[in-house]
């Protein structure tokens, strides 16, 4: 059975302070955080299992995954265990200003976000017994009727198993911004909304410096030099000594303007422009951005189908090699990451509108608007790098 635990906590505190009848301080305070479990066997996470069985080498996260041939299975926990952990903290300081026909306020904002995974699926390892290590007679002639899993399961005699380490990563990301607005009334008729917003978001790193990529120029020494080998971000040996490939982008500017005009005693004409920017976020689950710093270990597949790929009460420790792995072919064969920007630019939407306000008998009012909209750089997983050239 699966289980999902969610539990989310909020914080909030606000200040005002008036210096004078038409100026006035609004400062704010906010914080939310989001603790997420995802657990694929409800009972099994928490019970120290792999200790109380007896099975060394592997985490004591949930009951380790035990799988047979049975013909009509067995009904065993199973062994999912996931936490994700959002933290958002929120500050603003925004000041109001009443002076003659108009009305300023202007303020800053700052933003930082944390969201931390911890995938801890088949930590307590994960074994599959087959027909093979009991079946006979002999292993040059095995009688495929002869041999079961559960038998197999009793012997301790897996024919595969799989042993992971824990998937660890804390995410960041920092957005800062300053704006200015201007509610003017210009005339009876016509009043102007005036605004100036600049935001600068940084790019999203990892706390660890557990970021890794393919870099497409460098050379690949586990496929013939070809070009595409996976470089890594903090330092030591082998990395790149920084936190991100990408540099800021400092260009987002947002400028805003409406217009409200009255040009009959029942007719309104409103008109307004802005450009506004997207946040920077993580994809997924941001599990896919850090090869080389995780690892698991499968056992062998042995030659003979009669002998087992290990025997549980044998493993004393983690049998395979434990992370980092500093390695530009650590992802050859496999799914890798490209960053295909190398600056944190964020999506850019201009939003335009005219809008015409009729005022009908019978307190009615007829409205008729355009609304125009485009995006540019917004964030998206359309991308494929190995797509050919299309001619």
């Amino acid at each position: 059975t699966s289980a999902t635990n969610q539990k989310t906590q909020y914080g909030r505190f606000g200040y005002d302070y008036v210096f004078t009848p038409n100026l006035m301080n609004h400062f704010n305070v906010g914080y939310s955080r989001r603790y997420r479990q995802e657990f694929s066997g409800e009972g099994s996470y928490g019970g120290n299992w792999p200790t109380k069985l007896g099975l060394k080498g592997v985490m004591d996260t949930t009951f380790p995954g035990f799988n047979f041939n049975y013909p009509d299975g067995i009904n065993l926990p199973s062994n999912g265990a996931n936490q994700f952990v959002d933290n958002s903290y929120q500050y603003d300081d925004d000041i109001l200003w009443q002076h003659g026909r108009h009305n300023v306020n202007f303020g800053v904002e700052a933003r930082l976000q944390g969201f931390n995974i911890d995938i801890a699926t088949q930590t307590s390892g994960e074994f599959n017994f087959a027909s093979g290590p009991t079946s006979g007679p002999t292993p040059a002639s095995i009688d495929p009727n002869s041999g079961f899993g559960f038998a197999s399961f009793y012997l301790g005699a897996a024919s595969n198993g799989t042993i992971a380490l824990p998937q660890v990563l804390g995410w960041r990301a920092k957005y800062y911004a300053a704006y200015v607005q201007d509610d003017w009334k210009v005339t009876s008729k016509l009043t102007a909304d005036l605004g100036f917003r600049y935001e600068l978001p940084l790019p999203v790193v990892e706390a660890h410096n557990k970021m890794s990529f393919v870099d497409p120029t460098l050379a690949n020494p586990g496929a013939g030099g070809l070009p595409g080998a996976y470089v890594f971000e903090g330092t030591g040996a082998g990395r790149l000594g920084g936190r991100t490939p990408q540099s800021t982008y400092t260009h987002s500017f947002g400028p805003r303007i409406g217009l409200a005009y009255q040009i009959l005693p029942n007719t309104v004409i409103r008109a307004g422009y802005g450009i506004y920017y997207q946040a920077l976020k993580i994809g997924g689950f941001g599990e896919n951005d850090s090869a080389g710093f995780t690892g698991s270990y499968t056992y062998p597949t042995p030659a003979s189908q009669q002998t087992p790929a290990v025997i549980l009460s044998q493993i004393q420790a983690y049998p395979g090699p434990r992370p980092p792995f500093i390695n530009p072919t650590v992802q050859n064969g496999q799914q890798p990451t490209f960053i295909l920007s190398r600056v944190a630019r964020p999506g850019t939407t201009q939003t335009w509108t005219l809008d015409i306000q009729q005022q009908l008998p019978s307190r009615a009012i007829l409205d008729v608007a355009y609304v125009g909209d485009h995006g540019d750089h917004l964030q998206a997983f359309l991308h494929d790098p190995n797509q050919g050239y299309p001619r």
